[in-house]
Parts: C-alpha cells; structure tokens; sequence
C-alpha cells in the first residue's frame, strides 16, 4: 500500500504529499457569489501575511483570481508561533449544499481501540494544501486580502 500510494506521503518540507486524482467538487444552492471585503491585517504580522501568500503564489499553491467570489483571510497562530492563514468561508458554506455521510460514533471509535498495545498519527503538515478542488469549483474559494484575490 505504501509503493502504490507513496505520492500521499510527504518526502521532506519543500513536498506537501498529495493525491491529485481525489478532488472535491463545491456544489451550490444557487449560483449567486458570495462576497466579503478582506479583513484587516493587524499591523505586527502584515508583512508576514503578505510573505506567506506569496510564498504559496511561488510554490503554485494559490494563483491570482478574478473570482467573483471572496472570502476574507483570517490569521491566527499556531502552538508552534508559526502563522496559519484560515479563510472565513462561512457565507460560502452556508450556500453549500451538504453531503450527507454518516459520522463514526465516538464511542464506537473508542471501542474499536481496546485491546491494542501500539497507535500512530499521521499527521497532515500541510492541511488543505494537500487535498485538490475540481476545475469548475476553484473560483468559489477565492480570498481576498491587502495583495489581491487568489484561489
């Protein structure tokens, strides 16, 4: 299993692991965008917000959009100080028509634990980074910050 999907595992910091052949589609109750202005950036982490988006504009992570849609950045920090940039996707979810699946029970969870000496975490360094979004679905998740709209 690891040969067949060793391209999900990350090799070393500058790889984020992937599976481009798993991507999300976003579909909508209706096709009216969603849009918010950005947020504001405090001013001690405004030059580092603008250096991390340009970051993944150089890695290819995010491109320049013309979207009309826009979410705002959010910026918070992680346990380790290093900066997360989260988008505030709230009016798009409230749009998204849901998928239904069912969720494990926690306990059910718990139970199927019992028994076991040995446990291990993956852990998903590079969020959603990693997982894809569908060509016709891309433009829904513009943000929009000081330097621009990306998607």
């Amino acid at each position: 299993m690891l040969l067949e999907e060793s391209g999900a595992f990350a090799r070393d910091d500058g790889d984020i692991g992937d599976i481009p052949s798993l991507q999300m589609t976003i579909n909508l109750k209706d096709d009216i965008p969603v849009q918010k202005s950005y947020a504001s950036i405090p001013k001690p982490l405004y030059q580092e917000v603008k250096q991390y988006i340009q970051d993944l504009l150089v890695k290819g992570w995010i491109i320049k959009s013309k979207s009309p849609f826009a979410a705002p950045v959010v910026c918070v920090r992680k346990r380790d100080g290093t900066l997360r940039l989260c988008i505030d996707d709230r009016l798009l979810n409230q749009k998204t028509v849901p998928d239904r699946h069912p969720l494990p029970r926690i306990q059910d969870l718990l139970d199927t634990l019992g028994g076991h000496s040995w446990f291990s975490i993956l852990d998903q360094g590079k969020a959603y980074h990693q997982g894809y979004i569908a060509e016709g679905s891309r433009h829904m998740t513009a943000f929009i910050s000081p330097w621009g709209l990306h998607e």
